[in-house]
Order: C-alpha cells, then structure tokens, then sequence
C-alpha cells in the first residue's frame, strides 16, 4: 500500500517515470489476493500508453511477463499484451505490435462469463472527492481492450475507414489536451518516387510500397480469406500469416521463399521504412519507405538505400531500418 501511494505522490510532482515504476513495484510485491492489486496494473499500463516518458525494454520485457503469466488474470494479461502493443507500435516495430494487438483481441474475447462478472477496484469521478475506489465489472473493460485493439489493427492493415482514423485522432487530441500530454505523433508515411520509375510502373510500386507498410494477420497470406481463427505466422519473417499448412507450402513456392527474412536481415531490393532518426533531417527521413541497395556501405553497421527508382543512395543505420510487409 505504501507502494501505490508512492505512485501517487510521484504523480503529483509530475515524475512519471517514478510513478510507473511504484505501481509496477506495487503490483510485484502484493499478493494476487489484494483488492487493489489491478489497479496498481492499470496504473503502470495506462501510465504508459499516455506517452508522458519514452518506455524502456525493461518495460516491454515486464509487459510480456504478465502477457505471457497463464497463472495472471484474464484481464491483466490482455491489459499487458493491448500496452505492449501500443508501446511497440510508437517504437516502430508494427509487425511485434500486430501480434500483441491480436493476442489482446483473442484473449479478452475468450474470457469466460464468470471472469467478466467479476470486478475490480479502479478510479472514477467520485475518487477525486472521497479518496475511493469503486468496484467496476470486467466485462465492460474486456470490451474497450477488444474494440480499441481491433480499431488499432485495421488502422495499422490499411484497412481503417477516413472517419474512424479522424475519430481516433480526435479522441487522441482530446486526451492530450485534457492530461498535458506528449502524445507520440503518429507515423505519416512518405512515399516517394525516383525518376528511373517508368509512367507505366507508377501505380504498381506505389502499391507495394503501401503494403510494406502495414501489417498482416487478419487475412490468410496465402488464399487471403479472413481468419476465424488465430493464423499460423511465418516461424522466421513472423511478417506473413496462413490458414492452413496447405496454404503456407503454397505461398512458400509462389514466392514468400525468396521474401523471407530472418529479423534485421536485409537484401538488396527489399523495402524498409526509416524509424527514430533524429537531427535536422529526421522530419524528412522517418516513416519513408525505401529500397535496400546492393552496394556496400562504408560505415559498419549501415546500409545504403534510396527511394524506388532514385538515382541517388544514402547511408542509413541498420537500428532505424525496420523490414516492411514483403508482397509475397
């Protein structure tokens, strides 16, 4: 108990990280008994997803222990795996994020009707009067995980309509607003083209550019019918998703065996997009889907690259090229 108010006077004086860190501590060091014990979860995880500090790996690493805790509560486990995702998406890896995202879906979903009858002890608009908390049903949070992971996910797949993406961005500017938050800004793709395109090439590079940047996961890779169960993921890329083994040996021939890459491997033709540079050119560079090159770099640890179709190659970081979705 000392613990969680620790969290709250760290709160107060604005340090976050501080705050995160005694609601984590919170929740490790209570019996799994304690009434309050999913509020010290829901504190560490809202915490972050509120982009006040820059979430470290230690933090994914503890997100995945409760995420991967059979032993934990149904919603503390989808409540991990929904943090883990976001906390993954604003650091660039959307292929992890996506998996996290449907892992938070399958598991809130599955919950029985007796877990969503339960409550637990959370905040609400009379703490702030009385100092306590109120017993709140499972069921309804279960719901807003599994509604706030899937509309993640059809953003991330392209598949999000104009008017959920400008609702997303409006609840998000709201929240901002209301809490003085930093929100991490959304990625916003660059797709640009060199010269040496051809006109008659134009349509069909800007769509493999757009699918290298969205994730998979929801639809079958290899026939594309949608899942109504969780797919099979590619043991080595985990960047293609199968219904069936059939499917899979099928992709595999058609393609995906010249595509597949182990994480952080590269070769040349593949498209990546550039994450987390800094410096006065980062606003030009980050989120921009590019081509690895053959050529070899001069600098250890780089690669070259450039826009499909440019005439001219640069130099960029390994650590700030994630490997796009492959077509095949």
């Amino acid at each position: 108990q000392n613990t969680l108010m620790d969290a709250g006077r760290s709160a107060a004086r604005g340090d976050w990280r501080g705050c995160a860190d005694s609601y984590l501590a919170a929740y490790r060091g209570c019996s799994r008994r304690w009434s309050c014990k999913y509020n010290c979860w829901s504190g560490y995880t809202s915490v972050l997803a509120e982009d006040r500090f820059a979430p470290t790996d230690a933090d994914v690493r503890a997100l995945k222990r409760v995420a991967d805790d059979d032993a934990a509560p149904t919603l503390d486990r989808a409540k991990a795996m929904f943090a883990r995702g976001y906390v993954l998406k604003n650091r660039g890896d959307r292929a992890r994020a996506a998996r996290s995202y449907h892992a938070c879906v399958e598991t809130a979903s599955g919950a029985s009707a007796a877990v969503r009858e339960r409550t637990v002890l959370l905040p609400n608009a009379q703490t702030q009067r009385d100092g306590r908390l109120r017993p709140t049903a499972v069921g309804p949070i279960l719901d807003d995980l599994i509604a706030t992971a899937s509309r993640n996910l059809r953003a991330m797949e392209g598949q999000a309509s104009p008017e959920e993406i400008t609702a997303t961005v409006e609840r998000l500017d709201e929240q901002t607003a209301r809490l003085g938050l930093g929100r991490a800004p959304a990625p916003r793709w660059q797709y640009r083209l060199g010269p040496e395109v051809a006109p008659g090439d134009v349509e069909a590079v800007k769509a493999r550019m757009e699918r290298a940047t969205t994730v998979g996961g929801s639809t079958c890779d290899g026939c594309g019918k949608a899942a109504v169960a969780r797919l099979k993921i590619c043991s080595r890329c985990k960047l293609a998703y199968y219904c069936s083994p059939t499917c899979q040996t099928t992709a595999w021939k058609d393609g995906h065996k010249n595509a597949c890459r182990k994480r952080g491997e590269f070769k040349a033709g593949d498209l990546v997009y550039i994450e987390g540079m800094a410096g006065e050119h980062a606003d030009f560079l980050n989120w921009s889907v590019v081509e690895i090159q053959a050529e070899p770099a001069l600098d250890a640890g780089c690669r070259v690259i450039r826009i499909p179709g440019g005439d001219k190659g640069m130099e960029i970081p390994e650590a700030h090229l994630r490997r796009g979705r492959p077509p095949a």
